[in-house]
This record gives structure tokens, sequence and C-alpha cells, in this order.
């Protein structure tokens, strides 16, 4: 009995477009929640933390598009996001956990 563990190629790149949009939507909800906290509570700390949920969204849709492109273009293409766009999703993420948490 032979197996084959190395499973299909193919599918690594689906996922990380599904991670992609798993991620998106999850950052739209988040921008959300701190619009409903705006609303409610006006503070310059729920404000900035909403507009830098709302450049994570952006950015993250920025990712899930090239993500994408690359897939249609060539579904066995696994090339990795631009490390700067990873960075400034990164660090959005940080900001708006800590705006949160301040304000």
């Amino acid at each position: 009995m032979t197996s084959t563990s190395a499973g299909d190629p193919g599918l690594q790149p689906e996922r990380t477009l599904l991670a992609w949009r798993r991620t998106t939507l999850t950052a739209t909800g988040v921008l959300l929640l701190c619009c409903r906290v705006l609303a409610v509570h006006h503070t310059a700390a729920h404000a900035v933390a909403a507009g830098v949920a709302a450049l994570l969204v952006a950015a993250l849709c920025g990712g899930m598009a090239q993500r994408a492109r690359r897939y249609r273009a060539d579904p066995r293409n696994s090339a990795q996001a631009s490390p700067a766009l990873l960075l400034l999703i990164a660090l959005a993420i940080a900001c708006v956990g800590v705006l949160a948490a301040i304000g």
C-alpha cells in the first residue's frame, strides 16, 4: 500500500483565499462594532479606532483582491502577499485593539 500525503497542491491557494475572506468579514464586523460604540460614546479614541478599523478593512480588501487575482490567473500559485501589506494589517489590528481597550 502506498499513501499519498502530498494532497492536492491546488487546494492551498484556495484555502488561503478563503482565510482572507474570513478575516475580512471579521474585520468588517469589528468596524461595525466600532461605529456602534462611536455612535453611543463620542470620544476621540473611539473615532480613531473606527478610522483605523476602516483602514484595516480597506487593506484586507486589497489583499483579498490581490490574492483572488493570483488565484484566478494560476490556481497553483502560492505566492505570499507583500510584506508591507501584511505589516500594515498587523499594525492596524494592534492599534484597533489598543484603542478599543483605552476608549
